[in-house]
């Protein structure tokens, strides 16, 4: 299911609302950009003066970002669900080594952390580049997979979009056996909620898997939930090229 979800129900402690996959089923609730996931052929195209292996959105996307300094999108491999380097700096996502050197510790220099997406907010045309890591300590933990984004689909958010879940004001409400990704903030967030329940969940963080405020009789069971930090991540590399979950 393409869409954000926003639920302002209420039921009683007797009589609780449950939102759940039916039996047997997989239920996905996915806040990406679609045609990166179904339609990755003709969402790409080669970026032009771009590094080797890097391409732009076919399309433009306004309004996707809120900021030039700050990362806009998050994203991951649809197919492993291995997180993609949310960049902050076009420089990174170009540059050709991933050696830490005295320039990158500051935001002068550049430094390659790994496939990942970067939102142009100028030309409004999210980059893409998957080019493989080449760190000798990380042995098989180095990224050897496909590098043309046309052939392998993608789960891309940007920040304005929000959280995918979103619980305002509900009352009794069980979210139960559903996979939740597709965020670039908070998968899933609870605000003023009074008796929730997610049990049986796999949630893909944003910038947090789940976010709760003014809340009480939160219970969380059974639930998964995964960060942003690919196994060739480094936490220099979030802290200082990205965001830190």
């Amino acid at each position: 299911y393409y869409q954000h979800v926003r639920a302002t129900v209420a039921g009683t402690p007797d009589r609780p609302i449950t939102i759940r996959a039916y039996p047997g089923e997989l239920a996905i609730l996915d806040g990406g950009l679609r045609e990166f996931h179904d339609a990755p052929a003709s969402a790409w195209e080669p970026c032009p003066g771009g590094a080797p292996g890097e391409f732009r959105s076919t399309k433009t996307y306004p309004n996707l970002g809120g900021g030039t300094d700050q990362t806009n999108v998050l994203g991951h491999f649809a197919d492993s669900m291995v997180p993609l380097h949310g960049y902050k700096y076009l420089r990174d996502l170009r540059a050709d080594h991933m050696y830490w050197k005295d320039d990158t510790r500051t935001q002068n220099g550049a430094i390659y952390c790994g496939p990942g997406i970067f939102y142009d907010t100028t030309s409004q045309r999210i980059h893409v580049r998957l080019a493989h890591t080449s760190l000798k300590g990380l042995g098989d933990d180095n990224y050897r997979g496909e590098t043309d984004p046309r052939k392998v689909p993608l789960v891309i958010a940007g920040i304005n979009s929000g959280p995918t879940l979103l619980l305002k004001n509900a009352k009794n409400v069980r979210i139960q056996d559903l996979v939740i990704r597709g965020a670039r903030t908070h998968a899933v967030d609870v605000i003023d909620g009074r008796n929730i329940e997610l049990d049986g969940l796999t949630i893909y963080g944003g910038q947090s898997a789940i976010h709760v405020k003014d809340s009480w009789g939160l219970r969380v069971a059974h639930t998964a939930c995964r960060g942003i930090a690919a196994p060739w991540t480094f936490r220099g590399s979030l802290k200082y090229r990205a965001i830190e979950a």
